[in-house]
């Protein structure tokens, strides 16, 4: 299932962004150079990593790279309404409209 961004910014509206981080989601120990390999058509990838990298949406750490976001699925939520009390006000002093 691909991931969805809901507040997008300059960054995360990039087509790029979408394809990296679902890359991410689905690979494990990504290095550069896997990188590489799979986005050729990409042009200025290292900068384009960097500022992904410099927003805190992807992490790097040992020459591995991934995505730096919890991904929520429909399981995380619970998606059934409680029932809740119709609130009655009360008033002891005059009420004007």
């Amino acid at each position: 299932m691909p991931i969805h961004v809901f507040n997008k910014n300059r960054l995360t509206r990039q087509p790029f962004f979408l394809k990296l981080i679902n890359y991410l989601e689905l690979h494990e120990d990504v290095t550069l150079r896997q990188i590489h390999k799979d986005f050729e058509e990409i042009k200025n990838i290292d900068r384009q990593l960097d500022s992904f990298i410099a927003a805190n949406f992807i992490w790097r750490s040992d020459k591995r790279y991934g995505n730096n976001f919890k991904v929520f699925r429909d399981d995380d939520f619970d998606l059934t309404l409680k029932p809740e009390l119709p609130a009655i006000y009360t008033y002891n002093k005059p009420f004007f409209v």
